[in-house]
């Protein structure tokens, strides 16, 4: 094949395997290499030295000392003194020192210093405190914003709405004074609420009043009905009624009762703060009553 030019070569089969060879020039020889040997370019400016294979590296002094594997450095100093793996340093100074794996660094001093693996870093002078993170923002911790994925064991998906707004933490969400409860109350207690009343809510503590907004009664008949004058929802130690007094206990049938809420009282702040709200009978509910009653009140509970 001697006096045929490049020109007339027949083109060769692709893709290329890696162990095709090429004449080159080295220190005056000619010399082969194998194209395995050219494919990965790095571009080393000044100042980089004791380099392995697989990274390439842009900028001055970009990774100098690097000692890592399959690594990128795109900036002035990126990934220097880099012990790290699998390291992509976009930025001035970022991934400087570096000693953890499987990072990624956009911006100046983005991950100086890392120690961990598995970190994607956007920001000036941002950092990871843990492995698994996402860090956005500035100034290290003090304007960050971190997406820790350390102890996730599936996929999770979280799908915004399009719409413009704000994204609010859950404390900073006020939370609403307005509560509903629920108390099923047995026949037995039934036949004794005359003497032993039933609290419906409990007392909410000091500094804080409950105010009855609605009650609903399920009268649960079974074979007899009770006899009592009336059933009424009461404040504790002030004494006095919340609801209009209903006779619902008394019915044959499976029944429901939504009672007023009544209660107009002036009296004393002792009188109302932290009390509870009980149900009681006006008189003996009739020992031989035998039906159930479900109790379901919303109510608001005030700070005073």
């Amino acid at each position: 094949m001697a006096n045929i030019k490049i020109s007339e070569l027949s083109s060769a089969t692709l893709p290329l395997g890696g162990g095709e060879e090429l004449p080159i020039v080295q220190t005056g020889n000619t010399v082969k290499v194998e194209i395995a040997d050219m494919v990965t370019l790095q571009q080393i400016v000044s100042g980089n030295h004791d380099l392995i294979d697989g990274v390439n590296l842009q900028g001055t002094s970009a990774g100098v000392g690097n000692t890592g594997v399959d690594v990128n450095a795109f900036g002035n100093n990126a990934c220097l003194n880099n012990i790290g793996s699998q390291v992509n340093a976009f930025g001035a100074d970022a991934a400087f020192g570096n000693q953890g794996s499987e990072v990624n660094a956009f911006g100046s001093n983005a991950g100086n210093g890392n120690v961990h693996d598995n970190v994607t870093l956007f920001g000036t002078d941002t950092s990871a405190d843990g492995p698994n993170q996402v860090v956005f923002g500035k100034n290290a911790f003090d304007e960050a914003m971190i997406l820790d994925f350390d102890s996730l064991t599936l996929v999770r998906k979280y799908t915004y709405p399009d719409k413009s707004g704000i994204v609010a933490l859950l404390d900073d969400i006020p939370t609403s004074n307005i509560s509903t409860a629920q108390v099923s109350i047995s026949a037995l207690q039934i036949s004794t609420m005359d003497v032993t009343p039933i609290q419906i809510v409990a007392a909410p503590g000091v500094g804080k009043m409950l105010s009855p907004i609605k009650i609903v009664f399920k009268y649960n008949a079974n074979t007899t009905p009770f006899n009592a004058t009336g059933t009424r929802l009461f404040y504790d130690g002030l004494g006095s009624t919340a609801t209009s007094t209903i006779t619902i206990i008394n019915s044959a049938v499976d029944s429901i009762a939504i009672p007023a809420i009544t209660d107009n009282t002036v009296a004393s702040l002792s009188s109302w703060e932290n009390k509870s709200l009980l149900l009681y009978n006006i008189s003996s509910s009739g020992a031989l009553g035998d039906g159930t009653l479900d109790v379901y009140i919303t109510y608001e509970t005030i700070t005073l």
